[in-house]
């Protein structure tokens, strides 16, 4: 075992837990498989998305968003080859659509569990571009939820851009999503213009309906995973996640930074095994060419990477000194990154990560030449660069 969090200073961070009404049980749903395919560049074969949703059902997730089989081929095949599992397979079914009763008959006959019933609810959306009154959305709405239900499926309603919709219809939803049978009612911040203070106040309008709520966040701003946190503190029980942040335009909420934060720091047990969330996001990376950014948190690859000299010394002899979270909460260790910040001790770590034994005399002559490689690369060095570098002052081999 080993210690995964460093908060010694608590008093204020417990209070803010107090404060805040977790519910009892919280449920990750992964939408990578159709939420992560909308972002640019990203196109998911079958066999990807199978091994995806294997990987996923290994960590513990045990709902994930599939896909739309009624629109397309690859994702009904993939349910259909997914009916052993024991993961809740959802499909998403756009209400608004011509079709979207023989999009349920379809999600039935693949073998879905559940149902994403989606439906604009913004006068962007409903009068701009659908040409819909609330009066016709809130029957459309009606007749999907209830089709669903009286064809035993588990119903999730999403009144998509619901966080630009005013408060008065957000209720007139709430209301007949509760009286339709919907087993969730979806916050979904469509744009990603909201903030958790207006998460907040939609959550606690909604959460005494009588249908418990979920959360669909996006980053455009950056505050997707803010938004999913205030949701989740105001009552919403089931949070939309994807690998790696992976999604329409800036992405939405990063399936590893949501597990972390509330497992960890909210110590709100959520089921999921984190010191696999590394590799699984190194898999998708591999499986999609779609690069993590190196600084996006917990993942990215200069997440536990330190340059400073006193910092690495730091973290060697303490690593609560420089770090807040152990990175084998998610599968990681520190990295020591050698560029025109380095000093002996980087020097001397490095070497010993490396296996590679140093003259000490030379240790002084290895730091200026480090640093005035750094500044000519205008990078820090790669480990391949410092091998050979170092080589020209290894210890000589005995025997």
């Amino acid at each position: 075992m080993f210690e995964r969090v460093w908060i010694k200073s608590k008093e204020l961070f417990e209070g803010v837990i107090k404060s805040d009404q977790f519910p009892e049980s919280i449920a990750v749903r992964d939408c990578t498989l159709r939420e992560g395919e909308q972002a640019a560049d990203i196109v998911f074969s079958v066999e990807d998305k199978l091994q995806i949703a294997e990987r996923l059902e290994s960590i513990g997730i045990r709902r994930i968003q599939v896909g739309m089989p009624g629109r397309s081929e690859i994702d009904k095949n993939v349910f259909e080859r997914l009916k052993g599992s024991k993961i809740s397979r959802e499909a998403f079914i756009l209400a608004y659509g011509l079709k979207w009763k023989e999009e349920i008959d379809q999600a039935i006959s693949v073998g879905a569990s559940s149902v994403d019933i989606v439906m604009p609810c913004s006068e962007y959306r409903l009068k701009e571009i659908m040409n819909l009154s609330q009066e016709e959305m809130l029957r459309i709405s009606q007749e999907a939820i209830i089709y669903g239900k009286n064809n035993g499926l588990n119903v999730s309603f999403v009144p998509s851009d619901t966080t630009r919709a005013s408060l008065k219809f957000l209720q007139e939803i709430g209301q007949m999503a509760a009286q339709s049978g919907a087993d969730f009612l979806f916050v979904a911040d469509t744009v990603g213009v909201a903030t958790p203070e207006t998460m907040r106040l939609i959550v606690r309008s909604l959460r005494d309906l009588g249908v418990k709520l979920g959360v669909h966040a996006h980053n455009d701003l950056g505050l997707g995973l803010a938004n999913a946190i205030a949701a989740v503190q105001e009552g919403a029980v089931v949070v939309d996640v994807c690998i790696n942040g992976l999604g329409e335009r800036a992405g939405g909420v990063a399936l590893d930074e949501f597990v972390v934060v509330v497992q960890e720091l909210f110590c709100q047990p959520l089921g999921i095994k984190t010191e696999s969330l590394y590799a699984l996001s190194k898999f998708v990376e591999s499986l999609t060419g779609f690069s993590i950014p190196p600084t996006k948190p917990l993942v990215g690859s200069q997440a536990f990477a330190h340059k400073l000299d006193t910092h690495i010394q730091g973290v060697s002899k303490y690593m609560p000194a420089y770090q807040g979270i152990n990175p084998q909460v998610v599968g990681r260790k520190i990295d020591v990154i050698l560029g025109n910040l380095s000093g002996p001790f980087a020097i001397r770590k490095k070497a010993q990560d490396l296996q590679i034994s140093l003259e000490e005399e030379n240790i002084d002559k290895i730091v200026q030449i480090v640093r005035n490689s750094a500044s000519s690369l205008k990078r820090a060095l790669t480990d391949a660069e410092f091998i050979d570098i170092a080589s020209g002052f290894m210890k000589p081999q005995k025997g």
